[in-house]
């Protein structure tokens, strides 16, 4: 992926450089304006608007980010169990019975012995495709 500001490019504060646009090598973008197109090009001044969306998107990157973040720290097995308590959510009905936290009936998490339960043990060919 090409990076959109490159070397010795100066950029100022409360600038915006919009989507696809490309700072040159020795390119000074000055404080308050918008920049576009490829090589970039003065557009307009910032506006007032153009700041409170600078900063709005800011705080909801960096919300993203952290997200992004948690994300990418999890295990193989931690995913595999969000995606099993995300399909049982989707597809259990709450009339039936719901899952306890730390059941105390478990076997190695493979739930209570003599309960019908969907998994490795009851169906093995469903455990080869979680493999």
């Amino acid at each position: 992926m090409l990076d959109p500001i490159l070397d010795g490019a100066t950029i100022g504060s409360n600038v915006f450089i919009e989507p696809g646009t490309i700072v040159t090598p020795g390119t000074t973008v000055p404080d308050g304006e918008v920049w576009s197109g490829s090589p970039a090009k003065f557009a307009r001044k910032v506006t007032k608007e153009d700041i409170y969306l600078i900063q709005s998107q800011s705080a909801d990157m960096i919300s993203l980010a952290l997200l992004h973040a948690g994300e990418n720290e999890k295990d193989y097995k931690t995913i595999a169990k969000d995606e099993e308590e995300y399909e049982d959510k989707m597809l259990r009905s709450d009339d039936y019975f719901q899952p306890q936290e730390d059941d105390p009936t478990d076997v190695l998490g493979q739930g209570a012995p003599g309960r019908i339960f969907d998994n490795a043990l009851s169906e093995p060919e469903e455990g080869l495709k979680k493999k």
